[in-house]
């Protein structure tokens, strides 16, 4: 008896969270100088998943710093609005001020506790 119960729980175990998600960004074609600059992230889930799309994305940041630093400075990404398969977060990068110079950032989250990341982006200070 508890062999079949396993034996029908073990589909269950392994295709609980079956899916995937996505990610949508465009960066700014620039950042204005002394200006803040708010970035967009679309989230997006499917097939079977383990919950909703607000728990399935955890630890959503943007990690910047100028071209030529070694060390990156976090910002947090925040939740803004949502549907059923898809989010959208947002965060605000600080005034840069110096004018000519390229920042480099990348956005990082986890997505049913499997660390993601999207490529670096360069944009220039104008």
């Amino acid at each position: 008896m508890k062999r079949n119960v396993i034996l029908l729980l073990f589909p269950l175990l392994i295709g609980g969270c079956a899916g995937g998600g996505g990610t949508i960004h465009n960066p700014p074609s620039s950042f204005a100088v002394g200006q803040t600059t708010m970035l967009e992230l679309k989230l997006s889930t499917w097939g079977a998943g383990c919950g909703r799309i607000t728990k399935r994305y955890t630890d959503v940041s943007c990690h910047y710093r100028f071209k030529g630093e070694t060390n990156f400075t976090t910002v947090a990404f925040a939740p803004v609005r949502k549907q059923d398969d898809w989010q959208v977060y947002e965060c605000t990068l600080p005034a840069f001020t110096n004018a000519g110079e390229e920042v480099q950032y990348f956005i990082d989250m986890s997505f049913d506790g499997v660390y993601n990341k999207r490529d670096m982006v360069s944009v220039r200070v104008q």
